[in-house]
C-alpha cells in the first residue's frame, strides 16, 4: 500500500496557525456573549447621592429609575407637575395651605362626618411626595420650580412649596440647595428656607451645616434660624455641645428662643443636667426679666411630664431670681393641671397663657423677688 506522504514543515506551521486563530476567534466570541448578557441584566438605579443633577424637562421617566419611596412615577415634565399641584390643592379644604401644620386624628366611625383635617392630610403627603420626587430627579430645578410657579398658586402655597422644595434638594444635594438659598435677598422667606435646609442638612452632616449657617449674613433672621435649626438637631445626640455652642450665640446674639429649643430638647431626656445648664446662666438674665420666658417654658414643659421631679430638683435650689422664676411657673403649670383634671377640660396654651376649663394663669413679667425688686 503507498504510504501518505509526510507534510512539510511550512504546511504543518500553517495549519498550526490557522488552528490557533480560529480557537482565539471562538474565545473572543464567547466572552463577548457573556457580557452582552450581563449587559442585558436589570441595572438597579444610582443613589441619589451619586446621580448628577440635571433639569429634566421633557418626557416621563421610567418607573424604575424613581426611588422606591416615592409614589409619583412620571413627573420629570415641570409643566405635568404644575397640573397635578393645582388638582390637589384645589381639593384643599377651606382654610388649609401647603404651609398648614400636619397632626393626627382617631378614625371616627362611619356615621360621623369626615372631618377637614381627614381630607387635607392625605392631600398633603401627595403634595410633599410629588415634590419628593420632582427633587430627587432635580434638586436646583425642582427649586427654581416652585419659586416660578404661575400666579393662580397663592402666595402661602407658593412658600409651602418653596420650603418643601429646599428641604427635599437638601437631602441630596445640601451645598447646591444651600448655595441656591444664600443668593435670595434677605427676608422672611429666604430665612424659611435657610432654616429647612439647615435643618435637612444636619441630619447628614452638623459641622458643615453649622459652617455654613454661620456663615450667612446677620441681615435678617436667616442666620439666627439656621443656626438654631443646627443646634436644636445636634441637642438630640450630643446636648452639652449642642448648649456650649448655643451659648456662644445666645451671648453675642442673644438667640433666646433657640437657647429655649435645645433647652427642651436636652430636658427631654436628662431634665435636672439641662435645668442646671439653665440655672447657671448669668444671674443677669434673671435679675432683668429677660430670660423669663425661656425659665417659663423649660418648667412648664417638665412640671406637666413630671411635676414631683421637677418639684424635687427645685428644692435644691439655693434661693435667687432664677428660682423664684422657676417655682412661679412650677406652681402655675400644677395649678392649671389640677384645674384640668377637676373639670376635664383640655389644656390651652399660647406663649405665656395657660388655662385649663376656662381658667388659667397669664404670666407676662416674672415674680417679683428681693434679686429684681425695687423694694427691698
Amino acid at each position: 500500500m503507498k504510504q501518505r506522504p509526510h507534510p512539510s514543515p511550512q504546511r504543518a506551521r500553517l495549519a498550526l496557525q490557522v488552528g490557533l486563530t480560529l480557537l482565539l476567534i471562538l474565545g473572543v466570541a464567547g466572552v463577548w456573549r457573556f457580557f452582552l448578557q450581563e449587559d442585558a441584566k436589570p441595572v438597579a438605579p444610582a443613589s441619589t447621592a451619586s446621580r448628577p443633577a440635571s433639569i429634566l424637562k421633557d418626557g416621563p421617566v421610567a418607573m424604575d429609575i424613581l426611588p422606591p419611596q416615592s409614589t409619583i412615577v412620571s413627573f420629570a415634565n415641570f409643566t405635568e407637575a404644575t397640573k397635578k399641584l393645582r388638582d390637589l390643592i384645589a381639593q384643599f379644604p377651606p382654610g388649609y395651605s401647603v404651609q398648614s401644620g400636619g397632626g393626627y386624628w382617631s378614625r371616627s366611625p362611619e356615621t360621623q362626618p369626615v372631618t377637614p383635617i381627614q381630607i387635607f392630610l392625605p392631600l398633603k403627603q401627595a403634595v410633599i411626595d410629588l415634590v419628593n420626587s420632582l427633587a430627587w430627579q432635580d434638586p436646583v430645578g425642582t427649586m427654581v420650580w416652585a419659586q416660578d410657579l404661575p400666579g393662580d398658586i397663592s402666595a402661602s402655597d407658593r412658600l409651602g412649596l418653596m420650603v418643601l422644595a429646599a428641604g427635599a434638594a437638601a437631602e441630596s444635594q445640601p451645598a447646591m440647595a444651600a448655595d441656591f438659598v444664600q443668593q435670595m435677598p434677605a427676608d422672611a422667606v429666604a430665612a424659611q428656607l435657610d432654616r429647612r435646609v439647615a435643618q435637612t442638612w444636619a441630619q447628614t452632616d452638623i459641622p458643615a451645616a453649622l459652617a455654613w449657617a454661620d456663615s450667612l449674613s446677620k441681615e435678617g433672621a436667616g442666620r439666627q434660624h439656621a443656626i438654631m435649626a443646627v443646634l436644636i438637631a445636634m441637642a438630640k445626640t450630643d446636648p452639652v455641645e449642642a448648649w456650649v455652642i448655643g451659648l456662644k450665640y445666645f451671648v453675642s446674639d442673644h438667640y433666646v428662643s433657640g437657647l429655649t429649643s435645645i433647652a427642651l430638647t436636652w430636658g427631654s431626656t436628662d431634665p435636672v443636667a439641662a435645668g442646671n445648664a439653665l440655672a447657671s446662666l448669668p444671674s443677669s438674665e434673671f435679675e432683668s426679666g429677660r430670660s423669663f420666658a425661656m425659665v417659663n417654658d423649660f418648667m412648664r414643659s417638665w412640671t406637666m411630664r413630671d411635676g414631683p421631679g421637677a418639684a424635687a430638683w427645685l428644692a435644691t435650689l439655693p434661693k435667687s431670681a432664677f428660682q423664684a422664676m422657676a417655682a412661679a411657673s412650677l406652681s402655675d403649670t400644677q395649678q392649671v393641671l389640677d384645674e384640668a383634671k377637676r373639670t376635664g377640660g383640655a389644656i390651652i396654651i399660647v406663649g405665656n397663657t395657660m388655662m385649663a376649663g376656662g381658667k388659667g394663669v397669664v404670666r407676662a413679667s416674672p415674680p417679683t423677688t428681693p434679686s429684681n425688686s425695687a423694694t427691698p
